[in-house]
């Protein structure tokens, strides 16, 4: 080895390697590893002594050593220099080059060179360490496939991009559909992680790739908000959506502005398929869209989850609904709106709109609470009363609405069980029930307080007989007779609180 170093640029360069530190604690050079080195060419040595810092001395002595045998010392030199080129901030890059040697393929390929370039070019350390990735895959067998999956990494804006356009690029199934590689152009562009994440399910899943454009789908959805692209991802991993023509437009839908966090709402009206059927699953998304708040949105959502165990609802009435509720004014008349518009029983009379139409118009919320619970009773909506009842406690009734009443009430047995009806329907809040008294008293010209008092003492059996006998008093107080007279003309609302 003494002969060996016998020249003053062996002798620096051996000095060199001695001083440092071996090499950033890699093991110190063998003697054959030395002999090996010396025994380069001059001009070889002379490109290894010129180096200016550690890192970059140690990988090229690693890289001249490694490729002496498989290239001309031209190509060793450009790679040295290349190395000697990078920053020594940036050895991951050196590290990286080194990599490349230790996959046959690379270095059998004769595109060992370009690939080092590729890695030299790159901006960033996420950038590079992908590129290796796809230079050094057994899978990518083709090393111009190689250089070319490569130089789209390159193009990555962060982190996330350069990752996925990598797992696309060696995805089998993107592979085997030849989306791979364009897959990954569109994926280095992807606006955020969450495009990205959606972007990989459309390019790699076989139900998607099966069924969807899933180029230009991935192209749309690069682009995405956070929010759009996360709601994506629902959407092409629901098997029914992407089974169906909707996927891409729902996805878009999807990611539309909205200052409301209603998104997740509108999602499940248009994963909905009872809504498709009948034609109106994005008429209603638009209603969500476009709602004032995100309860409304969930009450929409509720709504079409109701109506989908309803038989034979035209789909008018389903988008009516949807309408009345998105422009609810208040909490209360939203909840009172969808008690009416979901009731079978108003439903089937073609009711339910026109109750929700009605109670809308009822400013006072407790008044427009007791209008709706009395719209609500079976046996009012079936002998006609209930809305001559509602308007009665809205304080807008006609004389229709009296003549409605009056009919019901033709028998003591009638009334009997309106009243009853009444006390059942009240019998949990008795402020509502007092003031339902109050009304029948102005109504049919009797004091109920007696009626009244006497509901809040005794229990529900004993109450029959009760309301009997004050009927047979009222009677021949002249009940009947302020039944059948000209009720006064309807006034505004007023309170009876």
């Amino acid at each position: 080895m003494i002969k060996s170093i016998n020249d003053n640029l062996r002798k620096t360069l051996y000095d060199k390697i001695l001083a440092d530190n071996n090499l950033y604690n890699y093991e110190r050079l063998t003697d054959v590893e030395m002999y090996k080195l010396f025994s380069l060419d001059d001009r070889i040595l002379k490109a290894l002594d010129a180096s200016t810092n550690t890192p970059s001395l140690k990988y090229s002595i690693l890289v001249a050593l490694k490729v002496a045998y498989y290239m001309s010392c031209d190509e060793i030199l450009e790679i040295i220099n290349l190395i000697q080129s990078i920053d020594m901030y940036q050895e991951y890059k050196m590290k990286y080059i080194y990599s490349l040697l230790n996959k046959p393929l690379v270095l059998q390929s004769g595109n060992f060179l370009a690939s080092a370039k590729a890695i030299a070019s790159c901006q960033s350390e996420f950038v590079a360490r992908n590129v290796l990735g796809v230079l050094t895959s057994s899978f990518l067998i083709d090393a111009q496939r190689q250089y070319e999956a490569a130089e789209i990494i390159k193009k990555a804006k962060e982190s996330h991009n350069a990752d996925y356009a990598a797992k696309v690029i060696l995805n089998m199934n993107a592979q085997k559909n030849d989306i791979a590689f364009a897959g990954a152009q569109i994926m280095v562009e992807a606006n955020n992680i969450c495009a990205c994440e959606a972007i990989y399910i459309i390019l790699t899943d076989l139900n998607v790739i099966n069924n969807v454009d899933s180029l230009k789908a991935a192209d749309t959805v690069k682009s995405f908000s956070v929010k759009g692209a996360e709601l994506a991802k629902r959407v092409f991993l629901n098997s029914e959506l992407v089974n169906s023509p909707y996927a891409l437009d729902v996805a878009i839908f999807l990611n539309q502005d909205n200052p409301y966090d209603i998104e997740g709402y509108a999602y499940t009206i248009l994963s909905n398929f009872y809504l498709y059927d009948l034609g109106i699953a994005f008429n209603v998304a638009e209603f969500v869209k476009h709602t004032k708040s995100s309860l409304i949105a969930r009450y929409i959502c509720d709504l079409v989850t109701t109506f989908r165990f309803i038989p034979n609802i035209p789909s008018l009435v389903i988008l009516e609904s949807a309408r009345l509720l998105s422009e609810a004014t208040d909490e209360n008349q939203l909840a009172n709106s969808f008690k009416l518009l979901t009731n079978t029983s108003l439903i089937a009379k073609g009711l339910s709109i026109i109750g929700a139409n009605f109670i809308s118009s009822i400013q006072d919320s407790k008044l427009q609470n007791m209008a709706t619970t009395v719209l609500q009773n079976e046996y009012f909506i079936n002998i006609n009363v209930a809305f001559a009842f509602a308007k009665i406690i809205a304080g807008s009734y006609t004389n229709s609405d009296m003549e409605l009443i009056t009919i019901a009430c033709e028998s003591a047995d009638d009334l009997t069980r309106i009243i009853l009806e009444l006390w059942q329907t009240f019998s949990e809040s008795p402020e509502e029930l007092s003031a339902m008294f109050n009304i029948l008293s102005n109504l049919f010209g009797i004091d109920f307080t007696c009626l009244n008092n006497a509901f809040n003492s005794y229990m529900s059996l004993e109450n029959i007989e009760i309301v009997q006998k004050f009927i047979a008093s009222a009677q021949r107080k002249g009940l009947k007779r302020a039944l059948k007279k000209t009720p006064p003309a309807p006034t505004d609302q007023i309170s009876i609180f």
